[in-house]
């Protein structure tokens, strides 16, 4: 009786009769109450099935919380020329209570679900974008996490890709900020050293207009590698056959994250020397 009454509730939660299914589910308990197992099959077959009751209680109850929430926000809004602030405010204690429920009978979709819907209420009833917006992420996480089974056709999960995306975005644009008020600075530290090289660079600039041999001699001649473990290039040896495989060596003798240490003069020298390398090396691949 009790797995009949369980069958019946399951088969009512799929066709959303929520009410329905709860009061199954709670007829379900007094059979097994009334059992006495006689053996541990039966033991285990008797937890089983009590636990798959007490998840769809949790269940039906979330889906029903839902329905409450929406029609509480119908509610709210069916006025055009003003808000019911009281029923906006039932609906979000109704989503956040789906959310709950869900979340204790370990479904994740119907708790994703709840969270985009109480996100969405407090986004766009509310405005408040700093509560919905860590609730619409939480959801898209729930989302991913039904894999393989894709969310991607549910509405309820672009809402909440479309957040995911915004706030990726901001992220990445606040990093790239960051990593430019950094160049910035460095720059501006770097400055005195810099104009204090006007010959120097100056003399770079003809040897690289010249072409990346005259650049490659010029720099090895002029300006000697101090890197670790170098030069990994002669001046006097350069030749046509060795260029390629010069320019890449130079651009790994005088890389600025293998000159660190030196004074800021040579710092600055390394960036303008790799910067012209990286011209000419861009110039040899679309040659």
């Amino acid at each position: 009786t009790a797995r009949a009454h369980f069958e019946l509730a399951v088969r009512a939660t799929e066709s959303l009769e929520h009410v329905s299914a709860l009061s199954l589910l709670r007829d379900s308990h007094r059979p097994l109450h009334l059992f006495s197992p006689v053996d541990s099959a039966q033991v285990a077959e008797v937890a089983d099935l009590q636990a798959s009751i007490d998840k769809h209680i949790f269940i039906a109850e979330s889906c029903k919380a839902r329905v409450q929430g929406e029609l509480a926000l119908q509610s709210a809004l069916h006025k055009e020329e003003y808000l019911l602030v009281e029923d906006a405010w039932d609906a979000v204690d109704f989503f956040r209570s789906a959310a709950a429920y869900a979340q204790e009978g370990n479904d994740l979709e119907n708790e994703a679900i709840a969270l985009t819907a109480l996100a969405g209420v407090l986004e766009k009833v509310f405005h408040l974008m700093a509560v919905s917006t860590p609730l619409y992420r939480q959801a898209f996480r729930l989302g991913l996490a039904l894999w393989p089974k894709h969310m991607n056709d549910e509405k309820w999960f672009q809402a909440c890709a479309e957040v995911e995306d915004r706030e990726q975005a901001k992220l990445k644009q606040a990093a790239q900020d960051e990593e430019d008020a950094a160049r910035r600075a460095e720059e501006e530290r770097l400055r005195p050293a810099k104009e204090s090289l006007t010959v120097e660079l100056g003399a770079l600039k003809k040897a690289a207009a010249k072409g990346v041999y005259a650049l490659i001699v010029h720099i090895y001649s002029a300006h000697p590698p101090r890197a670790a473990g170098g030069p990994h290039v002669r001046a006097a040896e350069v030749t046509a056959d060795t260029l390629k495989r010069d320019l890449l060596n130079a651009m790994r003798d005088y890389h600025p994250d293998r000159n660190g240490g030196h004074d800021d003069a040579w710092c600055v020298l390394c960036l303008e020397i790799t910067k012209e390398l990286v011209g000419q090396h861009e110039k040899q691949k679309h040659a």
